[in-house]
């Protein structure tokens, strides 16, 4: 591939942003005792800051950002970054009486986190902060559900808020896709499916799959099981998904055509201990690599390789988009590490 092109893809991407506050610890202490942090950090996170900087560095991407901030020196923080970046910051709305959305994120030795999130102007976000009649994108990306009160609300027509906004850009003539967080079993079931009937993609993690489909991802010891993992995909197209499903977990991901039918199971790079220094923005970092791919007219299972070492560069860093780079950089990975054995999945 040659890039970047004459006429680059152009996605939109709607949703949280916010100030991360990068901690390495030690060890994650137990209630009431203490634990020393070794690394101190901050970094725009959040879905428009995560995804959409990782897009973009990938090449060949034109990218917006519909999002809201406070009125204060985060959100400075926050925009500067994301135009630095070549994000067009012109719809992200500023609102006087809220703070900007901020997270303390806690990385231990073994890589897991563990976050303390404040939603500020997440909680405001809502129909009127996005101006779909403005919208010229080959995709049109909202999320995170769950994490986005605005977003999360109850509606009498479509369920919840995000449902209607989907509904209004695909009648507008854009795929859609989300993202989402983990959360209790119960409001998954009451804020994802909704807006499964309005998505042409969705692109989560196993626990988020497992929780809306009510299938385990897991064996009683932890291990992924590879006939769920298909089974959740399915589960997902019969909830409304209308183009494809796509999982991922450390060990794997999986993704289905809803046209099609067709199925494909793919190995994570094997990644030596050493090489991962946090977990923070992987997760993002393969929903970018997936969408690349998508609105790029990749295969699924080329975009699944692409994502798989997209996330792969981001369990470099402690933050969320420092490893991102180029398509041709990324995909280097794969030659380095090689991938994990499918049948020791």
């Amino acid at each position: 591939m040659s890039f970047p092109s004459e006429d680059p893809k152009r996605i939109a991407i709607a949703g949280n942003l916010i100030l991360d506050v990068i901690k390495r610890i030690d060890v994650l202490p137990a209630r009431g005792m203490l634990a020393t942090v070794t690394d101190l950090s901050y970094a725009p996170g959040g879905l428009v800051a995560n995804t959409g900087v990782d897009l973009v560095r990938l090449g060949d991407i034109r990218l917006t950002a519909f999002a809201a901030t406070g009125d204060d020196q985060q959100a400075d923080i926050v925009t500067a970054y994301l135009e630095k970046n070549g994000i067009d910051t012109a719809h992200i709305k500023r609102h006087k009486d809220v703070p900007t959305s901020a997270t303390d994120v806690f990385t231990d030795s073994t890589g897991e986190r563990t976050m303390f999130h404040c939603y500020g102007a997440s909680s405001v976000f809502g129909p009127d902060d996005i101006d779909i009649k403005s919208l010229d994108c080959d995709l049109f990306l909202l999320g995170y559900l769950l994490l986005m009160p605005g977003l999360d609300r109850d509606d009498s027509e479509y369920g919840t808020v995000a449902a209607r906004i989907l509904h209004d850009v695909q009648a507008a003539g854009f795929p859609t896709c989300i993202d989402c967080v983990s959360a209790e079993a119960g409001r998954f079931t009451h804020i994802v499916p909704p807006a499964l009937r309005y998505c042409d993609y969705a692109v989560i993690n196993e626990t988020e799959a497992g929780l809306v489909t009510g299938i385990s991802p897991r064996d009683a010891q932890g291990r992924i099981q590879k006939e769920a993992m298909e089974r959740m995909c399915r589960s997902l197209i019969s909830l409304g998904v209308r183009r494809a499903a796509v999982i991922h977990c450390p060990e794997c991901s999986a993704a289905m055509d809803a046209a099609t039918g067709e199925y494909e199971l793919l190995p994570s790079l094997r990644l030596p201990k050493e090489y991962i220094k946090g977990a923070v923005g992987a997760g993002d970092a393969f929903c970018a690599g997936t969408l690349w791919g998508i609105v790029h007219c990749l295969s699924l299972h080329d975009s699944m390789r692409l994502a798989s070492c997209s996330a792969a560069a981001s369990l470099s860093v402690l933050d969320a988009t420092s490893g991102a780079g180029s398509y041709e950089e990324t995909m280097k990975l794969e030659k380095r590490f090689g991938r994990l054995d499918i049948n020791s999945l």
